[in-house]
């Protein structure tokens, strides 16, 4: 009987000829293994990297929006005849000496003047919140040229603002846009029957008879016309808020329509 050292030899060289081929395998399986593993790893990073991106982005982009939609429910919250727009303001003017030249006139609720998001500097122009429509009409009267830091200011409300320069556009028919689709001529002309409204007529489409949604309303003179513009500028007819402007003289003077 061989002694267990040389009957093992045969063994022994066997493994050792094949341990090669079986260290390069392992070795190639472990390299695949590890490559597959750094493969997964790199694309879990990836995909934790864009859920992060999409994650600060949309962050970001709600910490957008919730400013905007809060700015526009303030900004539809004040009426536009409570605003009141300071120009030509001196640029080292502050919003408290603004505050306190209008202390006389009272219910200021705030003031604020335009600046550069940069450095910060004024703009030369800004606005005054009233309590009442009637506060911010008085300041646009008394305070107008009121001088501050050596420079006259300008005063204006806003909702005066929206018709200015349009005196020289009179003209004695309105153009009414936005109109319900089942408005009359006759619910038009009650409408505007206040302001010496003579005729009016809805533009409907030729075959099917369909209101368009626009019209026109003929007024005694141009003035009337204008009053009726000034004062019908918030005018809703079934929850839609008409759009109300000077129709444009054309050679048939709306003989069609109106």
């Amino acid at each position: 009987m061989l002694p267990i050292t040389k009957r093992y030899v045969p063994i022994l060289r066997f493994f050792a000829r094949n341990r090669p081929l079986k260290v390069r395998f392992i070795a190639s399986v472990d390299s695949s293994v590890r490559t597959g593993t750094n493969q997964q790893d790199k694309d879990d990073t990836v995909h934790d990297k864009k859920s992060l991106e999409a994650q600060s982005t949309s962050n970001a982009i709600k910490g957008k929006i919730q400013p905007d939609e809060d700015s526009r429910i303030n900004k539809n919250a004040i009426r536009a005849d409570h605003k009141l727009v300071l120009s030509k303001l001196a640029f080292d003017l502050e919003e408290s000496e603004v505050k306190k030249a209008f202390e006389p006139i009272g219910g200021v609720v705030s003031v604020s003047i335009a600046r550069n998001p940069k450095t910060g500097k004024s703009r030369g122009y800004g606005t005054m919140i009233f309590q009442t429509a009637e506060l911010a009409k008085r300041a646009s009267i008394e305070m107008q040229g009121l001088v501050l830091h050596n420079k006259p200011i300008i005063t204006r409300v806003k909702s005066e603002m929206r018709y200015e320069g349009i005196k020289s556009k009179k003209y004695d028919i309105l153009h009414i846009k936005n109109l319900p689709y089942e408005m009359t001529n006759e619910d038009l002309l009650k409408l505007f029957a206040p302001y010496e409204a003579l005729r009016s007529g809805i533009a409907k489409a030729p075959i099917t008879r369909k209101n368009l949604g626009y019209g026109y309303v003929r007024f005694s003179s141009a003035n009337s016309a204008y009053r009726a513009l000034l004062k019908t500028r918030d005018l809703k007819f079934h929850d839609r808020r008409l759009k109300i402007a000077f129709a444009e003289p054309k050679p048939h003077n709306y003989r069609f329509i109106v």
